[in-house]
């Protein structure tokens, strides 16, 4: 049981069940009073997806502030603490990938439990492909244990968590296997960014994190590679700025 009481008109109101009864006002000015925009805005924050995105951005802007911590006031920090920086962008871009993925698989899950409306045509077309004949028993055993959704869901998820979802290409194909057509496009409307620009970005930060990842950020040109390719604090705060703007959007897209 709820109890909220205004000094001001010294009214109190007693809700069960989301029930209200009122004393001395109207329920059209008690509506303003209990700003329920910031009950949906907190909805929107705590979705599965964005909540697992938040931690995993901030342990991004937790290693820039490493970076400040073990320089301290030196103008020139030491050449190896750069790597802070290259950790940082691996890691908002990983927050990025685990982000999509948890958004696609509650997409799924959300979309096959609606029996209002059909599922989006792509992801009809992917249930046909991950249930061909390899799945043939276990769609045959689903059906007589009248649990078939759950099945397409299980699998559906396991296909998705092995993807990799890194660049603007990948992320598009499968925001389009759930209803979302030219997500990019949405994206930069809601942000006032320009599209082009912003996909340019968020695929040179994902090669960049390639780079970091599989050669070490160095010139693999050279032999033995010698050259360390520049990075500095300024790259890594826009990669994580640019990803938490587009995860923003998707997270708030209905």
């Amino acid at each position: 049981m709820a109890k909220i009481v205004n000094k001001k008109s010294d009214i109190q109101l007693t809700s069960i069940s989301g029930k209200i009864n009122k004393n001395k006002q109207s329920a059209s000015s008690l509506k303003s009073e209990t700003k329920p925009n910031l009950k949906s805005k907190s909805k929107i924050q705590r979705s599965p997806a964005f909540h697992i995105f938040s931690q995993s951005i901030q342990r991004s802007k937790n290693l820039l502030k490493i970076h400040d911590l073990a320089h301290g006031k030196k103008a020139k920090p030491e050449k190896y603490l750069s790597d802070i920086h290259r950790a940082a962008v691996v890691l908002a871009i990983s927050a990025m990938d685990a982000f999509i993925c948890k958004f696609i698989t509650t997409k799924i899950s959300d979309l096959l439990s609606d029996d209002s409306k059909e599922p989006p045509g792509p992801l009809l077309n992917k249930i046909r492909e991950v249930t061909e004949k390899p799945k043939h028993t276990l769609i045959i055993d689903a059906v007589r244990k009248n649990n078939i959704r759950q099945l397409i869901e299980d699998i559906l998820q396991e296909e998705y968590e092995k993807k990799i979802f890194q660049g603007t290409d990948s992320i598009e194909r499968c925001m389009n296997i759930v209803g979302y057509k030219n997500v990019f496009k949405t994206i930069a409307s809601k942000a006032k960014l320009n599209e082009d620009d912003m996909k340019n970005e968020l695929n040179n930060y994902t090669k960049r994190r390639h780079i970091i990842v599989h050669r070490g950020d160095f010139d693999i040109n050279e032999n033995p590679p010698k050259t360390e390719n520049t990075i500095t604090k300024t790259y890594a705060k826009k990669c994580i700025s640019l990803i938490e703007k587009i995860a923003k959007q998707i997270n708030e897209l209905k």
